[in-house]
């Protein structure tokens, strides 16, 4: 199963930096693992991984602005299953929220 990481609405922020991702896309993710760290115009948000996983696609890299609601990367159970890019009609569990 394919699942993406979307960055939701946080009070009157439109776009968060990412400073940091921690994996590199192919990399396995544990679970509560360390992802990505974005910064919004007050704090550096750490998100971590809500389940194992493995980073397939970064879409935001490093020093470019995310925007809120589009997918920043692309995650799956394992490395070798066809990635579904199309965005699902019911977004749980399809979706990571930060």
């Amino acid at each position: 199963m394919t699942y993406h990481l979307v960055v939701p609405p946080m009070g009157g922020t439109e776009e968060l930096r990412v400073l940091e991702w921690h994996k590199t896309e192919g990399e396995p993710v544990a679970e509560d693992e360390l992802l990505v760290e974005l910064e919004t115009e007050k704090a550096v948000v750490e998100v971590r991984a809500p389940r194992a996983c493995v980073l397939r696609k970064i879409l935001v890299d490093r020093g470019n602005w995310a925007l809120i609601g589009p997918p920043v990367a692309w995650f799956s159970d394992s490395a070798d299953e066809a990635l579904q890019t199309e965005i699902p009609a019911d977004l749980s569990p399809h979706w990571f929220v930060i």
